[in-house]
């Protein structure tokens, strides 16, 4: 009888955020990041979009909803979301936790605010691309005491999309570029790219976060390292203090898409504490995980997948983001996610099925005289 087991998805596994844009140096040193207007092809207003981080991106070829409607989501207010109270399910919860200290208002916070409430319904969409990585994301988050914002920076880099993939290269709703993935023991390998896996991605980015927040010792400071890497914040630092002017993030010169990343996030926060007083919806989305990971014995054909467990192709890749190939990772533990729902009835299936036959299709190497009749 074949052995499955189940175990809780908890942090096992550092990362430094990505730049979505190339940076430049003036005559003075100081390396700032620019975006023209041309770049994106809109006003400079755009700049501000909440989604403006996601529409500087990309998705992957294979994300669901690529293969679902063959090009970009557009910002088309769904009303099927389901709305929730502001002091239930996980935004009672993440509310509980909020640390950071109050936002100083800039034209970034003004600018995004007015993005994330120009349309009756427009924010709730937003918060409700997060379904199903939300829950987990705050199940660590809690775990290692972090403020609650924490959970919400995945809003700011990719609308929490795993699928998300820069210009330069940074990869998942985390954004991680590849040679921070090789320091964090991330795996890049043929079957899986663990940026975008759920699990090792966000422990990898929970990992950075507090050890920037251990070296700055201010947590908008970390956030800000995240984005832009250590070694800016401690210049731009380094520069203040040299003239005598104070330290703190908004007293510091840093690059503009560092500028307007952090107030990007302290303006989610808000919105979401302030959301009954402003009569904003939030969506319903429960703080309980809704999926469980399976440790197999061999990787596993998607094609048994599916089988074994009746989900459809573009759910399994909903729950395993990472899986870039026909087989489910490769990497030890060969690990395959799947929801509550379905986790019983692809055990129960599972037992029946040998260890050998995981995967049933073989590779061959063509030899010289072979024709296709004969292999096949």
């Amino acid at each position: 009888m074949q052995r499955i087991v189940l175990f809780s998805l908890c942090a096992a596994l550092g990362l430094s955020g990505c730049q979505t844009v190339q940076p430049v140096t003036d005559d003075t040193g100081f390396s700032e990041t620019t975006l023209s207007t041309t770049d994106v092809g809109l006003d400079e207003s755009a700049l501000y979009d909440p989604l403006a981080i996601v529409g500087e991106l990309g998705e992957a070829e294979d994300s669901p909803a690529v293969a679902a409607t063959g090009d970009r989501p557009t910002e088309s207010v769904l009303s099927e979301t389901a709305l929730a109270p502001v002091n239930q399910g996980i935004w009672g919860e993440i509310i509980e936790q909020f640390q950071l200290p109050g936002l100083k208002d800039t034209q970034y916070a003004d600018l995004h605010r007015k993005r994330l409430t120009h349309q009756e319904g427009f924010f709730s969409e937003f918060l409700a691309k997060s379904s199903p990585y939300l829950p987990y994301v705050w199940q660590e988050v809690q775990k290692r005491g972090l403020p609650g914002e924490i959970a919400l920076l995945p809003y700011v880099e990719s609308a929490y999309s795993p699928w998300a993939v820069s210009p330069v290269g940074a990869v998942g709703m985390w954004q991680i570029m590849p040679g921070t993935a090789r320091v964090l023991d991330l795996d890049l390998g043929q079957t899986c790219d663990q940026r975008r896996d759920i699990v090792h991605s966000t422990r990898a980015a929970l990992d950075y976060l507090e050890q920037m927040h251990a070296k700055f010792g201010d947590w908008l400071l970390a956030i800000a390292a995240y984005n832009a890497g250590p070694g800016r914040i401690e210049r731009a630092i380094r520069q203040n203090r040299n003239a005598g002017k104070a330290t703190d993030f908004w007293s510091l010169r840093l690059p503009r898409e560092t500028r307007r990343y952090v107030p990007r996030l302290l303006v989610t926060r808000d919105l979401i504490l302030d959301a009954q007083a402003s009569q904003i919806d939030l969506p319903q989305i429960s703080s309980d995980v809704g999926f469980k990971a399976l440790a197999l014995e061999a990787p596993m054909e998607v094609s048994l997948v599916q089988e074994l467990s009746g989900l459809p192709l573009t759910e399994i890749r909903r729950y395993n983001p990472c899986i870039r190939s026909w087989i489910t990772p490769a990497q030890e533990p060969y690990q395959l996610i799947l929801p509550d729902t379905h986790v019983q009835a692809f055990a129960t299936k599972l037992v029946s099925v040998s260890v050998r036959d995981y995967v049933r299709t073989r590779p061959y190497k063509v030899q010289t005289g072979d024709t296709l009749s004969e292999i096949a």
